[in-house]
């Protein structure tokens, strides 16, 4: 058995090639680079689901959080309606391996190439922040 090399101590900019595998008639293979959440960014996103009701906002809110973690996919377009628009099992197996981390990824593929650049987003989380404080609903 191999011994896992994975950090212990998320540090800033740290992010990881993770693969969800194909699920025969169900769903094709997803590989995707994210950051991993601290504790305090998971804190902060429990306390904005708590803050709503209603299972469309709960949805559209934890697709905005997926949104933020993920650098770039295999999936084509990144963006919180692709990511709504997601097979259900795949949304849910992101926001309990990127959000919750309850479940981890099938394999990592450190060799895959990312099309897009890793940004600093910790102004996309407070602007979220601050749009799911300030409004009372999310469509």
């Amino acid at each position: 058995m191999e011994k896992n090399t994975l950090p212990v101590v998320i540090t800033d900019g740290y992010t990881r090639i993770s693969v969800i595998d194909e699920l025969p008639l169900i769903h094709g293979e997803l590989t995707f680079m994210w950051r991993p959440v601290s504790s305090e960014k998971r804190a902060i996103y429990a306390e904005l689901l708590k803050q709503k009701q209603g299972i469309r906002k709960d949805n559209k809110l934890m697709s905005e959080m997926i949104d933020k973690q993920i650098v770039s996919w295999s999936a084509g377009e990144k963006n919180v309606e692709t990511i709504r628009g997601l097979q259900p099992i795949i949304w849910r197996r992101l926001a309990d391996i990127i959000l919750f981390g309850t479940e981890a990824p099938d394999r990592e593929d450190p060799t895959w190439e990312a099309s897009d650049k890793l940004v600093d987003d910790d102004s996309s989380l407070e602007d979220l922040l601050a749009k799911n404080s300030e409004t009372e609903s999310i469509s």
